[in-house]
């Protein structure tokens, strides 16, 4: 796995879903839970991930 749980990372567009930074929170049969800033969780594959800085999500 690429990213490690507290790691902040920007997501992909998926679908109609724009791209956002979050938070990894855990991890789930090969893909990341990822935490945005409004507190919702998304599930994400290593492919949709990007590193990114805590300051990008304010």
């Amino acid at each position: 796995m690429k990213f490690k749980k507290g790691e902040w990372v920007k997501s992909a567009r998926r679908g109609s879903k724009p791209s956002f930074i979050g938070q990894i929170v855990d991890i789930s049969e090969g893909e990341y839970v990822v935490r945005d800033v409004e507190k919702l969780r998304w599930l994400r594959t290593e492919a949709e991930l990007s590193p990114a800085h805590k300051k990008e999500a304010a």
